[in-house]
Parts: C-alpha cells; sequence; structure tokens
C-alpha cells in the first residue's frame, strides 16, 4: 500500500478486517488474537467487542473463544448477486460459454452452498433452468 492510500486509512477498520482475517482460520481468544495482531489485549478485546457488538463474532461462554457468525458471508453473497434477474443472467452466460448452442433440451445450473438461514442466499439445490435458444 503507498503512503499517500495508507494516509486515508482508518487504522481500527484496518485492525477490525485483520481481526476476521485470522478469525477465519478458527476461534480464539482475546490473548491469542492479540499476540497474532501484536497489540495490547485490550485493544484485541475492543476489536472483537465491537465485531461481536456488531453480529459478525459470537463468543463461546465455555471457552470464552470468538468466532465468526454466518453474517459476513451473507453481506458477501448478497454484494455478489442482488437479484434473481442477475442470477438467470450469469446463468444464461455461464451455459452458453460451454459451448451449446440452439437447443430444447432442459439446461440447468445449480450453486451449491453450505447452509444458509439468509432468506435471500441460494441454497443447495436452488438454480436456474431454461433453454439456449436466443
Amino acid at each position: 500500500m503507498s503512503d499517500e492510500t495508507n494516509s486515508y486509512t482508518i487504522a481500527a477498520v484496518t485492525r477490525a478486517f485483520e481481526a476476521l482475517e485470522i478469525l477465519t482460520k478458527g476461534p480464539v481468544g482475546v490473548t491469542e488474537l492479540s499476540k497474532t495482531m501484536s497489540v495490547h489485549k485490550n485493544y484485541a478485546f475492543r476489536v472483537l467487542a465491537s465485531l461481536l457488538s456488531a453480529g459478525f463474532v459470537e463468543q463461546n461462554s465455555e471457552t470464552e473463544k470468538y468466532s465468526l457468525t454466518n453474517r459476513l458471508s451473507n453481506l458477501a453473497g448478497n454484494a455478489t448477486i442482488q437479484n434473481s434477474a442477475e442470477i438467470a443472467t450469469l446463468a444464461t452466460q455461464i451455459i452458453k460459454a460451454t459451448g451449446v448452442q440452439r437447443s430444447s433440451n432442459r439446461v440447468e445450473l445449480v450453486v451449491e452452498e453450505e447452509e444458509s438461514t439468509d432468506s435471500n442466499s441460494l441454497t443447495t439445490g436452488e438454480g436456474v433452468t431454461g433453454s439456449i435458444g436466443d
């Protein structure tokens, strides 16, 4: 990152994303996170408390370790594909890219994902069906 770009960053936001990246590897406690991030334990705790408050992490009451929730993946999924019209357009492009020419046969594109409680996400088995005739 250039010095000019770096001068526009907000350190707390950068640290929050660093913590999220660390949490992708599995649950961590405050001490482990502070050592990995090379920050004071109090700072690591405040980053985790902020992420907890925003719903991006949860804390196991028995181990006191923090882990990611589905909120981040749901946010990414919503940003990637906004609505079913985009899905249909994308599916048509993918199907056409396979080299299928005019066909009256049924073609399906299925997107398989892990279980999701987000009603806007595709779940296993859902997809787009259509024929290539345009």
